[in-house]
């Protein structure tokens, strides 16, 4: 790396005091282009001198570090500051207090920043109003313009690029989705966009219910006080959401406990899901938790996340929830001589979190913690260490069998922690089935129990409490549909789903799944039309109906997944955007809406959601191909304007088509070679390959030079490789005039002209679908009945 400035030609330890050191370093830093890679190695070697004063080389490999965090390429701490042995120590301390600073908002208020207001229109987004902020980022309800004005979330800040990778990784029922990220805008901010699900978190729930020490809560008071919390914030009343809550029973008719043990299991299975990603939470607490009102938790707030484990990478968080090793970071002068953080880290937090949530009260008291961080984390670490018996201040409020899984989240050695999120997720699950209820009531109950009678109190009590739970006829029929459903005896399950819905006209799982088994039938092989076309007919029917009566975000991607396969392509797109808006932004969703806009010839939004489902799925083929489509199309389209602005003698706007479509030919080549190598191979997606690759091949003469001349023969031959598999593959002959028109040399190619006189091939065409089937994505939600 060579940077253009005037310095001494000597710049050596014996002439360059301190200060002109540091003048040095600064003027080198501030005259290195920033897209040019910054090199703290290259600079010491270059100019030596400034090797003597170690401040002036932690400066240099800071800067470093930070260009390559914003190029988006994050150096791992431990193995950057190895580079830097004389300062590693300094460099070190440096990295910790850059990522804490990067991750802990609140310590700072920088007021430098010209922060955008409630009123204003940031990338595409009305900002309604703020609902939180901290030193580094700014929080608000706001209306996204070109999808209808629909209420979403944005959170703007200064650095967004690891949180929205940590996020684009999880799609979880369980963790709180994002709808877009952009980056680095004009203005400085990047934006994340995500939906606005509710108000409450847990810890604003808790606060409430636990407030002015009154009569300990019940299962049936939490979801009152999540819409008095909404009502407080504005949030909208959504009466189908408080429908479907009725179905949870710890909501409507268990204990407290209950329903912190619903709330924990599902924050296990997110957590678990999360750490099979590679991802560590790290910051696991009761309000980094929302609640909705149908009563379904949800994890946010990843922006201290991790990618695998590490130790000085965590030195942000919430001191009252972090584990020993996350307090040891804090104290540590040396990093690298503590456990590593990982997931038993987060089972820590998990523990403290439910611990709170069950008492109202956190295990290890803060409120008498000094003010200053480092004597606060040397005391929370000694009353971690003594921690009394927590399985006896649990047993209070929760079962003996749940205190000691609670208390054994939060040891203090994480070898003593449960093995992962997925055994205590397993263990609280247990605890709320029927066995252990029984056992609880028998429990709560023995004193009744006890004398002579015990025997047949007992009798009686057993034959009640098994009458009680025993599951109602219409669940016991949908339970046999679902079992059914997925044995694939489409038929049969019709006829349980039917008569659960005959028996509870409120039932509308049954009338969605009585649709699923209707279109999958339709879509067995073998089937005629007319049987096919009367079975697709049933199951619009049904998805239509249940879309009415109760709309959800299963109910829109299921009505609009069945007008896909009758082929109305412009109902099918406003479905899935409404599946979209409400919540469900899917891989799949995203694909088929994408592929609905191309059949609708919107192919820049096309393009949007397309790339939206890549981002979330990179392997999935469906949405590689039509992507190579759209931009395929989009070549089309700048090429006959870049001919039309020729004829009418407009050459600078004939340049810029020309560039623009040069740019999406090679999208479209990076696209279609991921979708040859993520999957079967098809006729249609080898001729979309022939096609690009023949584009490219016939670049124009006065561009020409040896490494083009290189890159036109590669493409002759792809697209030659690309016309001789898709005819293997039964393509009509006919079809490579497509190709041909494109580039003659391509037409004249011996190979070429062989293959125009061959046969059509034997074989089954290649086929590849375009669509992808969203049942897996709202099987769990529409199977989840009491």
């Amino acid at each position: 790396m060579s940077v253009n400035l005037v310095v001494p030609a000597n710049s050596d330890k014996t002439l360059l005091d301190a200060d002109e050191a540091k003048a040095l370093a600064s003027e080198i830093i501030a005259r290195t282009d920033q897209k040019e890679r910054f090199d703290a190695d290259a600079i010491l070697e270059e100019h030596p001198g400034l090797a003597e004063y170690r401040s002036v080389v932690v400066d240099l490999a800071y800067e470093e570090f930070c260009r390559a965090l914003d190029a988006g390429q994050p150096p791992d701490p431990q193995e950057f500051v190895r580079r830097f042995p004389d300062v590693a120590h300094s460099l070190l301390k440096v990295l910790e207090v850059h990522r804490y600073l990067d991750h802990h908002p609140d310590t700072f208020e920088p007021g430098s920043l010209d922060w955008p207001q409630a009123g204003e229109e940031v990338a595409g987004f009305t900002l309604v109003r703020e609902i939180g902020r901290g030193g580094f980022s700014r929080v608000f309800l706001a209306r996204e313009r070109n999808l209808g004005d629909r209420e979403v979330v944005v959170k703007i800040c200064t650095h967004a690029s690891e949180e929205a990778a940590r996020l684009g990784q999880l799609e979880h029922p369980h963790i709180v989705p994002v709808h877009s990220v952009q980056l680095r805008l004009v203005s400085g901010f990047s934006v994340i966009c995500m939906p606005y699900l509710s108000s409450a978190t847990w810890a604003d729930v808790i606060a409430e219910l636990f407030a002015a020490g009154g009569a300990r809560p019940r299962g049936v008071d939490v979801l009152p006080a999540v819409q008095r919390i909404n009502q407080q914030h504005g949030f909208p009343a959504r009466g189908q959401a408080d429908r479907f809550a009725t179905n949870r029973w710890p909501w409507r008719r268990g204990s407290y406990a209950e329903a912190i043990l619903e709330t924990g299991a599902e924050l296990c299975e997110a957590l678990e899901y999360a750490h099979r990603q590679g991802i560590c939470h790290c910051d696991v607490k009761p309000s980094n938790v929302l609640l909705t009102t149908e009563g379904r938790s949800l994890l946010l707030d990843f922006n201290l996340s991790m990618q695998s484990a590490g130790t000085a990478a965590v030195v942000g968080g919430t001191l009252p929830y972090m584990a020993p090793e996350q307090l040891r970071v804090v104290l540590e002068a040396d990093a690298r001589s503590v456990p590593e953080i990982d997931h038993r880290t987060d089972l820590f937090a998990l523990g403290v979190t439910m611990f709170q949530l069950l008492t109202g009260r956190l295990p290890f008291p803060t409120d008498d913690l000094p003010n200053d961080r480092i004597q606060s984390a040397r005391q929370l670490l000694e009353r971690q260490r003594d921690r009394g018996d927590l399985c006896d201040q649990l047993t209070a409020v929760a079962s003996p069998e749940i205190a000691r899984v609670i208390a054994g989240c939060m040891a203090f050695d994480p070898q003593n922690r449960p093995p992962s999120a997925a055994d205590v997720g397993r263990r609280f699950r247990q605890e709320l089935g029927a066995p252990a209820r029984v056992r609880r009531w028998v429990r709560d109950h023995k004193s009744a129990l006890a004398g002579g009678a015990a025997a047949l109190v007992l009798l009686v009590a057993f034959c009640g409490i098994g009458l009680a739970l025993r599951p109602a006829s219409h669940v016991r029929q949908f339970e046999r549909g679902v079992a059914y459903l997925e044995a694939g005896q489409f038929d049969a399950a019709r006829g349980c789903f039917e008569h659960a819905y005959g028996s509870r006209s409120d039932f509308h799982q049954a009338l969605a799944l009585q649709g699923w088994a209707d279109l999958k039938a339709a879509q067995q092989p073998g089937r005629d039309e007319a049987e096919r076309s009367a079975r697709l007919r049933s199951a619009h029917q049904a998805f239509d109906a249940n879309w009415m009566r109760y709309p959800s975000a299963e109910a829109a991607a299921s009505l609009a997944w069945c007008l896909l396969q009758i082929g109305n392509h412009n109902d099918a797109r406003c479905c899935f955007d409404k599946a979209l808006q409400l919540g469900l932004a899917t891989p799949a969703v995203l694909n088929n809406l994408g592929y609905c806009l191309t059949k609708t010839k919107n192919l820049a939004e096309a393009a949007v959601r397309l790339e939206d489902a890549v981002r979330l799925d990179p392997t999935l083929q469906a949405a590689r191909h039509n992507l190579a489509v759209v931009a395929w199309r989009l070549v089309l389209d700048e090429r006959r304007e870049c001919e039309r602005a020729r004829r009418q003698g407009d050459h600078d706007r004939a340049a810029s088509h020309e560039a623009r479509a040069a740019e999406l030919l090679w999208s479209a080549m990076e696209h279609v070679e991921a979708a040859l190598q993520s999957g079967p191979r098809s006729a249609e997606l080898e001729l979309v390959a022939a096609n690009i690759y023949a584009c490219l091949s016939a670049s124009r003469p006065q561009d020409a030079n040896p490494e083009t001349e290189a890159l036109k023969q590669e493409s002759l031959e792809k697209a030659l490789k690309s016309c001789q598999a898709a005819m293997k593959l039964h393509l009509p002959a006919s079809r490579l005039k497509e190709p041909a028109s494109l580039n003659p040399q391509l037409a004249q190619a011996p190979l070429f002209q062989e293959l125009l006189t061959r046969p059509p091939a034997s074989a089954v065409p290649g086929h590849i679908t375009l669509t992808v089937d969203v049942f897996p994505d709202i099987r769990s939600q529409l199977i989840a009945v009491e």
